[in-house]
């Protein structure tokens, strides 16, 4: 095999308190790529959406220049990329590019790689983009469903089906700063009562997840240390407001991953909802592109 087309889907990491632990694969967006073995890098963009070209700048480069020198691989990658996912938008545009990357040149070296060992390699490219590998959004983008990583040395990732939930992604024309600022505005320590309360909502979300209670899940989506301090940076727009409409409709409301692209999850779909919403953001000044999906079963993938 010289060529493969592969299909990675958009994830939501932290859902709510799950902070660099919980992550879901999204049905839509997706990406499409065509990786090719070359004799000379090349990334080539095909829609608005754009991958990094630069081989100093590209997730994919970060990704293969790892699994090639552990694996000894010859020459180089060729890559055709037809993008849906917004970069920089939160939405795991990064994790995308990272986790097609790792199952192609499994595909294409016949590496015979596990699933959960493509999580590591993908991994690579969350390091690219955060600084150090993170998984909440490159382990649902490879295995599909919602993970839970409960260890990283050695790494560990729970796969689990994910609920029935009906999900809106508000994304908004703010652009979010680097992942490396998101993260800088992190408070070193915090209150007990908000460490306490974080705890109660993780525990809530796991057993949603591990029940497959979508309500259950949607009304676990609070935080009290990573949502409050990037919205006070002005990296969440009008998240807090967005929780309180969200919640007069049955939904939950929660930053997808670093933000700015905002995610409600209920039990099903709601046109007032997205009335609702629009009208919040017209308020506030702000355009926004509301995207109705679901959970993805299925993570990265060859059509």
């Amino acid at each position: 095999m010289d060529s493969i087309r592969v299909r990675a889907p958009a994830t939501t990491a932290n859902m709510g308190a799950g902070f660099d632990v919980c992550g879901m694969a999204l049905s839509e967006p997706f990406d499409e790529f065509v990786i090719s073995k070359s004799d000379a890098w090349a990334v080539t963009n095909e829609t608005a959406c754009r991958a990094a070209t630069d081989v100093d700048k590209s997730v994919f480069a970060f990704v293969w220049k790892a699994m090639r020198e552990k694996f000894g691989l010859p020459g180089s990658l060729s890559i055709v990329c037809r993008k849906g996912i917004k970069p920089s938008a939160g939405m795991g545009s990064s994790a995308s590019e990272a986790s097609a990357t790792a199952f192609a040149v499994n595909e294409l070296f016949q590496l015979g790689l596990t699933r959960d060992e493509l999580v590591f390699w993908a991994g690579y490219g969350e390091a690219f983009t955060a600084g150090q590998p993170h998984y909440d959004n490159v382990a649902p983008a490879v295995l599909g469903g919602v993970t839970v990583t409960y260890s990283t040395h050695p790494l560990k990732v729970k796969r689990l089906d994910a609920p029935d939930l009906a999900c809106m992604l508000v994304i908004s024309e703010k652009t979010k700063p680097s992942t490396a600022f998101a993260r800088s505005v992190l408070p070193e320590s915090v209150p007990r009562k908000d460490a306490l309360a974080n705890q109660f909502t993780l525990a809530k979300l796991l057993v949603g997840l591990y029940g497959r209670d979508a309500a259950l899940v949607a009304d676990s989506l609070d935080d009290r240390i990573v949502e409050p301090a990037r919205s006070k940076a002005d990296i969440l727009p009008h998240l807090i407001e967005l929780k309180d409409v969200a919640r007069q409709h049955g939904f939950g409301a929660a930053a997808s991953g670093a933000g700015p692209t905002l995610i409600c999850m209920g039990t099903e779909k709601s046109d007032t909802l997205g009335n609702a919403v629009t009208s919040l953001y017209a308020s506030n000044g702000l355009k926004t592109q509301l995207v109705w999906t679901t959970p993805s079963a299925q993570g990265v993938h060859g059509v």
